[in-house]
């Protein structure tokens, strides 16, 4: 669709903007703002006017919403609308959980962005109308900029299976063969119930899993033979070479499922559900890039370690 009403108030308050149109195109909503100006001034000179179109990426500290929405979006729209688009960061001050420990992937990322001679444009949120700045173009892609726009912008479901193949593309030169990686690989979210449990807020119901869920998960699959690992801090490179190299990843639904994408052709995958009402069809991320054999695995209510263990011996034949 073009055309949008511009009596509702789609961006911040303070920052104005000339006109918007939206659009699709393919499984994206697109929104294009023109002569979007950040000042608390109306003196044309004091104005610094930059040409060109800007996306705004937000460095979340959530590793997926980070890399899949938000700098999914913007490889997204470099590729198909504005190979010339430019990077609008608004820096925030996330105080991110310990299992949330995104400071290495998006460091690699911004490096290899400019590596790329992508160019960048920096902002703080605190200081943002102060800075006395309008852009010729500002793109939204769905919710990618929940800083930059206000509660009068459309929201977008952010568990559309877009953009995985410009991410995987855009990492591609870290996937190597390597013999010494395991071809099994357990990815263990016990640190994300360790932490919601020492903080005394195990109510995060789509995380938390008691102690005799977690070590029933790792020694089934320990003695399938299969590595625990924990992706929580480590370096993307890491994460990427782990997947890549894998024929054979399980672990719990979340995060670690949709790096996936990462891995070769033909790995097996289990995604383990212990959540009911935590569900995202990953497996629709996954077959966006490779060729897989995935299985979802449902285990509820199950109060035991023995329990655990025979729910997924009577799900998992060949693992």
């Amino acid at each position: 669709m073009d055309g949008v009403d511009t009596e509702i108030n789609f961006l911040q308050p303070g920052v104005k903007y000339k006109s918007v149109r939206s659009f699709d195109h393919e499984e994206n909503v697109i929104y294009e703002f023109e002569n979007v100006r950040y000042a608390r001034t109306n003196e044309e000179t004091r104005i610094r006017k930059l040409k060109g179109t800007y996306l705004p990426i937000v460095p979340v500290p959530h590793y997926f919403h980070f890399l899949k929405e938000y700098l999914g979006s913007f490889l997204y729209y470099r590729e198909h609308i504005n190979q010339n688009a430019k990077i609008l960061w608004l820096n925030s001050h996330w105080a991110a959980q310990d299992y949330h420990d995104t400071h290495e992937p998006i460091q690699k990322t911004l490096e290899m962005l400019s590596e790329k001679n992508i160019p960048i444009v920096f902002l703080g949120l605190d200081g943002i109308l102060n800075n006395n700045i309008e852009f010729e173009k500002v793109a939204v892609i769905y919710d990618t900029a929940a800083f930059f726009v206000s509660t009068e912008f459309p929201y977008f479901d952010q568990f559309k299976h877009t953009n995985n193949e410009q991410v995987r593309e855009f990492f591609k030169g870290l996937m190597v063969k390597d013999s010494s990686y395991p071809k099994k690989v357990y990815v263990s979210r016990r640190s994300v119930s360790d932490y919601l449990d020492k903080h005394n807020i195990k109510n995060h119901i789509s995380r938390y899993n008691e102690d005799h869920v977690e070590n029933a998960l790792e020694d089934f699959f320990v003695q399938k033979g299969y590595e625990v690992i924990n992706f929580s801090g480590m370096p993307i490179q890491q994460q990427i070479m782990y997947m890549y190299n894998a024929t054979h990843v399980s672990g719990l639904m979340g995060a670690n499922t949709w790096n996936s994408i990462f891995c070769d052709n033909g790995v097996k995958h289990y995604c383990l559900q212990t959540h009911m009402w935590f569900n995202h069809e990953y497996n629709k991320d996954m077959e966006k890039v490779i060729d897989f054999d995935y299985q979802l695995v449902k285990i509820h209510n199950v109060e035991t370690y023995e329990s655990v263990v025979k729910e997924l011996s009577d799900q998992i034949v060949d693992a």
